[in-house]
């Protein structure tokens, strides 16, 4: 309990001494309505709206801004949290206290104030200063965060939206250009060799020999640079158009969450009422005369919020806003009379005082009630974006997924089917050329058959079970590495009916595996297989090797898991490496 009271008060005090805390926006927010107090409520004197006032309330309010601004700067350059507090803190009991004392000096010497007490001022001026600027940073923060991470929410919801809408045609494009490589490249050697056969049509070693060439240093290299580097769907970096959360937006929220706060405003008040209860009466009295008005209060606004918080949220805001202005103005009212009627207000000065309680009290009460409502519309937007940018994801994944599946296909087709017709291709054309045959026509086979090849090897081929194929690697590396893994037969099942996703999986595992040995010298490596949603899942590898050097390139295996997964990173850890890959679930393998 002390523990999370503690790490609640570190997120206050964090909202308090935030990065905007120093700006000129907080100043203005608290100074202005004070010395609007000051040039037009004659309170302690009664006096009525003199010149004098007008005048040492904006001196006060231009050595305040001035004070500001320049402490601010001093305060913001301190990173320490602890020192950082004690700097801001410092920062708005001071710019009040030297306005306040400014206002004074200035107005005795005026004489408007026939006499001052120090004691009130001081007091007054420290509290008033600390609640008034802490309550103002708070909001301010509150509102540039939410707006800050709001927009990085939607920009980035909008680079996926760009990118989905155009994944289907960057997918074919990738894809035609891969093919459009792979020919090109075939066709050259066929042509070449067709060259090469017509001069040495009387030589059969020749030919194959030109085959095999064809074979080893076109054929092979191909295939070997569509394994090692994975294509992906190029990301936009179009500029976006920056999203402002409208006022509109987030009053809906402010007035709608809790806009009524019936413990923390009397808290608020007290700070700024305690200089003057404790100083303008005997200290027992005027503490106890504040606490009875705070309760009071406080009793009034819990009962306001019982009777218009179930209704809150379906009347429209500025309904909410006249309603619960209304309720604020008549929690001030009733102070203001309880303290200008004792006191023998003139009529006009009663009116003036009224008004300005009721602005301020509205101002602050409306003030606390920003960061709540500002909380709860972080968290929905929140969620509701990042369910899209989820969506947006695991589509855009699911596409590289399937890019890399089509890649890897073509390259074991180039591997083993197309080396495979060029060797037929050599036996052919050697039998072609001692029968004297057309090599010509055979040439034109070749090449056809190559085309087709090429053409008909986009699609992935099926994949072994997920007990088999992990099984496989298993007994691949069995006597050098003992690899072993972990999967709940549902996610097992699930994963059977998704190739692509088993595609991904045992390329993965497998350059893991080789990693391990080849660069950790490793002898155990553990797979653990979890699920994370009903559309994505995690693949955790671990090994007991070397940890991971400081100065590692990516490989083949980190490249491909970052560029089709959700999420890969290595995780810390003192012996050997653990990587965490998520990868895509196929829906519908996800539900079966």
């Amino acid at each position: 309990m002390l523990e999370k009271t503690r790490a609640l008060l570190r997120v206050r005090i964090g909202r308090v001494i935030g990065p905007h805390s120093a700006s000129l926006t907080v100043g203005l927010w608290v100074l202005i309505p004070l010395t609007l107090g000051t040039a037009f409520s004659d309170a302690e004197n009664q006096t009525g709206i003199q010149a004098a006032w007008i005048l040492t309330a904006l001196q006060g309010f231009v050595l305040a801004v001035v004070f500001f601004s320049v402490g601010g700067i001093i305060a913001s350059r301190f990173t320490n949290p602890r020192n950082r507090t004690i700097a801001f803190l410092t920062l708005f009991a001071l710019t009040e206290l030297v306005r306040s004392i400014a206002v004074t000096i200035l107005a005795y010497q005026a004489g408007a104030l026939e006499s001052i007490n120090w004691s009130f001022r001081i007091t007054a001026g420290l509290l008033t200063g600390i609640a008034a600027f802490s309550v103002v940073s708070i909001v301010v923060n509150e509102v540039f965060v939410f707006r800050e991470k709001l927009n990085e929410l939607v920009v980035r919801r909008t680079r996926l939206e760009t990118l989905q809408n155009r994944s289907e045609q960057e997918l074919a494009a990738v894809r035609a250009e891969t093919l459009r490589d792979v020919r090109e490249r075939v066709d050259e050697a066929i042509q070449t060799l067709t060259v090469d056969a017509t001069k040495t049509s009387s030589s059969a070693p020749s030919v194959v020999a030109a085959l095999l060439d064809v074979s080893d240093k076109v054929i092979r290299p191909l295939s070997h640079d569509l394994m090692r580097k994975p294509r992906v769907m190029p990301s936009t970096n179009e500029p976006v158009p920056e999203k402002r959360s409208g006022a509109s937006f987030m009053l809906d929220f402010i007035t709608r969450v809790e806009p009524i706060r019936p413990r923390s405003l009397p808290v608020m008040l007290f700070m700024l009422g305690f200089g003057a209860a404790a100083t303008l009466l005997p200290f027992g009295i005027g503490v106890l005369v504040l606490l009875v008005w705070l309760s009071v209060m406080g009793g009034i606004l819990w009962i306001a919020t019982r009777l218009v918080g179930p209704y809150l949220a379906r009347w429209k805001v500025a309904t909410r806003i006249i309603v619960v202005s209304a309720i604020n103005g008549f929690v001030a009212v009733g102070a203001g009379l309880s303290a200008a009627i004792p006191a023998g207000y003139q009529p006009t000065q009663l009116v003036l005082t009224l008004i300005y309680t009721t602005v301020v009290f509205n101002g602050v009460a409306w003030a606390i009630a920003v960061p709540p409502g500002l909380r709860q519309a972080h968290r929905e937007i929140l969620l509701e974006t990042e369910a899209v940018n989820a969506r947006l994801a695991w589509n855009v994944s699911r596409d590289n997924s399937l890019l890399w599946a089509e890649q890897k296909q073509l390259s074991r087709t180039l591997h083993q089917e197309i080396q495979g017709t060029l060797l037929a291709a050599a036996f052919r054309l050697q039998r072609d050329i001692e029968a004297g045959g057309d090599t010509e026509q055979s040439l034109a086979e070749v090449r056809e058959l190559i085309t087709v090849a090429a053409q008909q090897s986009v699609t992935p081929g099926a994949v072994h079970a997920l007990k088999k194929g992990l099984g496989e690697i298993r007994d691949r590396w069995a006597g050098v590495i003992d690899f072993t893994w972990d999967c709940d037969e549902v996610l097992r099942n699930r994963l059977d009916k998704d190739d692509l996703t088993r595609h991904i999986v045992y390329d993965v595992v497998g350059e893991f595996i080789t990693n391990s040995i080849k660069h950790g010298q490793a002898k155990n490596a553990v797979l653990s297989i979890l699920a994370l949603s009903e559309d994505s899942i995690r693949l955790s590898l671990t090994n007991d090797g070397a940890p991971l050097p400081s100065d590692a390139v990516p490989g083949l295996g980190t490249r491909l898991a970052e560029n089709v997964g959700l999420a890969a990173g290595f995780m810390p850890n003192t012996a050997g490496i653990e990587f965490h890959v998520d990868l895509t679930l196929e829906q519908d393998a996800a539900r079966a």
